[in-house]
């Protein structure tokens, strides 16, 4: 399995061009628009897990899973509402463009409510989705009418089902995420880990698929659910 989250992280280095150009770390932003790349101090020390920029290279926004930063470096409006801060601890997160929708962006994340060296509190997966356009030019996160309730999630973010419509839980276990294009550059598929099963789920011209392709593999193959000490909160095996 190793071999395959290499693949489809080639593709997707290869295929992003100009959208994935800014990195921003902290007080630094890195800029790959020209061959030689370029750093910037930024005078505030926002830490972008996820960015992107447009077709030419220009930075649009980006976020920690938890807030979201426009291109001057400022709070999006609704930009601290993806999760609950307190309760909502960020394994990774993706932005992605929506193939259907010049204007908006999907952010992906993986959380869990709690730190998993010490409570089995499952990972979930989550999106929430950004618009910019006219009467937003910096950028808007939608309020896309979460009905769900669960630790740390808000009206700004939705959980990532399987194919029988049932939350991910994750329990002991990371959330694996990861995004590709596919051959004809005209959708993306999103792919994510529940315990023995790889979940893809289509980002097209209609916009994302809830319903995902669903890959399963032998009880162990890809997840171990290991075991935890009530003591100590050590987790092994997983």
């Amino acid at each position: 399995m190793k071999i395959l989250y290499l693949f489809i992280l080639s593709i997707t280095v290869s295929s992003w061009g100009q959208i994935n150009n800014h990195w921003k770390l902290g007080q630094t932003d890195l800029n790959f628009t020209n061959p030689t790349p370029v750093a910037n101090v930024i005078a505030n020390g926002n830490y972008g897990k996820a960015n992107i920029s447009d077709v030419s290279g220009n930075l649009l926004f980006y976020t920690d899973g938890v807030k979201v930063w426009n291109k001057n470096h400022i709070i999006m409006t609704n930009g601290t509402q993806l999760l609950n801060e307190s309760t909502a601890n960020i394994l990774n997160t993706i932005i992605v463009p929506n193939p259907g929708n010049s204007s908006q962006y999907y952010i992906f994340t993986s959380f869990n409510p709690a730190c998993l060296c010490i409570v089995t509190n499952p990972a979930n997966y989550v999106y929430s989705i950004v618009e910019i356009n006219t009467a937003n030019p910096l950028g808007i996160v939608l309020d896309i009418g979460n009905v769900d309730t669960g630790a740390g999630i808000t009206t700004y973010t939705k959980y990532l089902k399987d194919s029988s419509n049932t939350k991910i839980e994750n329990n002991l276990s990371y959330g694996s995420l990861t995004i590709t294009k596919n051959n004809l550059d005209n959708e993306y598929w999103l792919i994510a880990q529940s315990k023995n099963k790889l979940l893809s789920y289509k980002i097209n011209n209609l916009g994302l698929n809830v319903i995902p392709i669903e890959s399963n593999f032998s009880s162990n193959q890809i997840f171990s659910p290991g075991t935890q000490d009530p003591d100590t909160g050590a987790i092994t095996g997983n």
